[in-house]
């Protein structure tokens, strides 16, 4: 656990290194965040109408004999 912590932190201060060399990458990851995070925000909606779609397909009906309100039953 202490090794991936040691390597995260070696890696992310590579980056950041690279980033002080070339300050035009900060306006590209200012972008590509405001892009991810748009993604996001939009997978998140669509989760959120599908399981809210499920739930009202969920609920049952009126008439819980399975058959159409209109239909006649022999009997």
């Amino acid at each position: 656990m202490i090794s991936r912590r040691v390597s995260a932190f070696w890696l992310r201060d590579l980056r950041l290194r690279k980033l002080r060399d070339d300050l035009s990458k900060v306006t590209y990851l200012i972008d590509l965040s405001t892009k991810t995070m748009s993604v996001v925000r939009e997978n998140v909606t669509a989760a959120i109408l599908i399981k809210a779609s499920f739930a009202v397909l969920a609920f049952p009906t009126e008439n819980q004999s399975g058959l159409p309100s209109g239909s006649v039953t022999r009997g």
